[in-house]
């Protein structure tokens, strides 16, 4: 009697350590995934601009855009102007060229990451061919539909002759640096 009581308790022992072990038993896994780039700009511009020669413009737009952005170091829009900042009828020279000389942004909605810069209002100048309009510091969220308008402001020249004046804008948007 004493070996079946003996038998028994071991058969309890066994039984409650393997129900224990599987009680006990666990997995981890490391989970999760990868949010891909986002740097992403749409562009319309503005090509049927009335020009008065007799009256100056303020704050024409002669694109709008919109920005997508989720880089942590922010975002850059360059703008480059082929003629350096001036409308051009033909070769340019007086009579044939109006000066503007900088551009201006301006946000008209969307939302710009936080911890970010607002370019919007600067006037920079494109005498040398180029600006940059920065966001400076770490964004600490994604900029989203970020919508701005890029403006050109000039003087009266009653000096104009007829015809087109343009100049060729480039934007590039990157990363902030």
């Amino acid at each position: 009697m004493n070996n079946l009581i003996k038998k028994s308790a071991l058969n309890l022992a066994v039984a409650s350590a393997l129900t224990l072990g599987v009680a006990t038993s666990a997995l981890a896994a490391t989970v999760g995934g990868a949010i891909a780039e986002i740097n992403v700009q749409t562009l319309a511009f503005e090509t049927g601009i009335a020009v008065v020669a007799a009256v100056g413009q303020t704050d024409t737009v002669i694109l709008s855009g919109t920005i997508n952005n989720n880089m942590a170091a922010g975002w850059n829009l360059k703008v480059d102007s082929a003629n350096s900042g001036i409308l051009k009828r033909g070769l340019g020279g007086v009579g044939n060229q109006i000066d503007y000389g900088t551009i201006k942004l301006l946000k008209t909605g969307g939302v710009l990451g936080n911890g970010l810069t607002n370019p919007s209002g600067r006037d920079q100048s494109v005498s040398t061919g180029s600006t940059t309009f920065t966001t400076d510091t770490p964004a600490t969220s994604a900029t989203v539909d970020y919508a701005y308008d890029l403006k050109v402001s000039w003087s009266a020249d009653t000096a104009l002759l007829e015809g087109s004046y343009t100049d060729v804008i480039t934007v590039v948007l990157s990363t902030d640096s």
